[in-house]
């Protein structure tokens, strides 16, 4: 089979155009969830997406380091946060640092798990736990990639009032029981 001038012409043309989109890459959006409502504190990354890391760190508490898949920090922060429980009890505390050209942040995390008394930080953003995912922060790193962060405590688990009325009705049932049997 004869090809053309033209067509190769066009292949090489199709073969370039691949090469250089493949070469650009695109920014990506990385959200990384931290959850404390589990025995266990735990940190998922994802892509786009798509889960690419999944660590268990720890009980208590973390003093650790996260490491920035893509670019580098383009502007230095430090914010703190103190997570209440409905009641107003200080939960949790937890940190959120970095440095201008870094490629990793630092995430020191304290909880309250057996009774352990915990001092609010300064200046710090407050939460409340609602056992949903709260977002606590976003920022570009310099290749453009955007990462939220994300947390999730535990909330202490409310009555169902279902429950409650069935316990009552039981209750009930019994003493109507033994009254029969007292009057006979």
């Amino acid at each position: 089979m004869k090809v053309s001038a033209f067509s190769r012409l066009s292949f090489l043309a199709s073969a370039i155009l691949l090469s250089v989109g493949a070469g650009a890459a695109s920014a990506s959006t990385y959200l990384v969830q931290l959850d404390d409502s589990e025995p266990y504190l735990t940190g998922n990354t994802y892509q786009d997406g798509t889960l690419i890391q999944s660590v268990t760190i720890g009980q208590e508490s973390y003093d650790g380091s996260y490491v920035l898949w893509g670019g580098t920090l383009t502007q230095s922060f430090s914010l703190s946060f103190n997570i209440y429980e409905a009641d107003g009890t200080l939960s949790d505390t937890w940190a959120l640092s970095g440095q201008e050209g870094g490629s990793s942040l630092y995430l020191p995390f304290n909880s309250d798990v057996e009774g352990q008394q915990l001092q609010p930080l300064d200046n710090a953003i407050s939460l409340v736990e609602t056992g949903d995912w709260q977002q606590v922060y976003e920022f570009t790193v310099s290749n453009g990639d955007l990462y939220q962060w994300q947390f999730r405590s535990d909330v202490a688990p409310v009555p169902v009032p279902a429950a409650g009325l069935l316990l009552l009705g039981g209750l009930g049932a019994l003493g109507a029981l033994r009254r029969r049997k007292s009057a006979k």
